[in-house]
């Protein structure tokens, strides 16, 4: 059954269950039914909407028409930043005729060689960093992420010259929760392993950003290769990451934007 239809099905589904709690009285109508109906009910029905509103847009999003490609902001969280951490890595993933065409990941440090010219960092930044300069690796000052997504997609621009389709951000939180369920990955580059239970540890003892820019390589490379049944865990893990701001997007697809809004993505 495609997505789309499914997601019809569940929606028409809650009508018929919301109708059935209605009509119970009593004890289980005013400890169980209520609680449904009010307090999760139009939550959920909300986000079935969005979702599938955004499901329609999946031909557009996975370059059906025309090639897409997204930014990826590896955001380290143990060095905060307004939207969730200093940016040590970008990444770019790219779609042609719905399917994955490139993946490619660059260390920030030396993307940020390429600016050319001067721009003055935001006031904070120059006071409590003492920072001369403003480039990508801190562009997600803004609160905002739409605003700061823009911000970094318009120093990739300028810095090496790549236009993309959207920005998405992830942190270490929701890369220890990935490496929980994969089991980890091999650096060849470093000769390390690095899994759940090390991550933060690796992180701490390699400050170069090297290390982010190699395990987010091998992370892209060993999620593509999932089977189905795993595939469907890493939806939810990435799920959870939205709803628990580990995970940030910003998609100039203006429906699917919309959407994802509306849903507080």
């Amino acid at each position: 059954m495609d997505f789309s239809l499914e997601l019809d099905y569940l929606y028409k589904e809650l009508g018929f269950i919301e109708s059935e709690i209605r009509q119970l009285n009593g004890l289980a109508k005013s400890s169980f039914a209520n609680w449904i109906l009010y307090e999760n009910d139009d939550d959920f029905r909300e986000k079935i909407i969005q979702t599938k509103r955004i499901v329609n847009e999946l031909p557009d999003l996975l370059g059906e028409d025309k090639d897409k490609t997204y930014l990826i902001l590896f955001q380290n969280n143990l060095s905060i930043r307004p939207t969730g951490g200093t940016i040590v890595t970008v990444a770019f993933i790219s779609f042609s005729k719905g399917k994955l065409s490139n993946i490619e990941a660059l260390n920030t440090e030396v993307v940020d060689t390429y600016l050319k010219g001067f721009v003055a960092p935001p006031g904070p930044i120059a006071k409590y960093f003492e920072s001369e300069s403003f480039n990508l690796r801190d562009s997600n000052w803004d609160p905002n992420f739409a605003r700061a997504a823009e911000q970094a997609e318009w120093f990739i621009d300028k810095e090496i010259d790549r236009q993309v389709d959207g920005t998405i951000a992830i942190d270490v939180d929701l890369i220890y929760e990935i490496l929980l369920f994969t089991g980890g990955v091999h650096i060849d580059k470093l000769g390390i392993d690095v899994d759940a239970n090390n991550l933060r540890q690796v992180i701490l003892e390699r400050p170069s950003n090297e290390i982010w820019s190699e395990l987010l390589s091998e992370l892209l490379e060993s999620l593509i290769k999932l089977d189905d049944s795993k595939k469907t865990v890493l939806f939810k893990k990435l799920l959870s990451g939205l709803e628990e701001k580990h995970m940030l997007v910003f998609l100039h697809n203006v429906n699917a934007q919309r959407s994802i809004s509306e849903l507080a993505w």
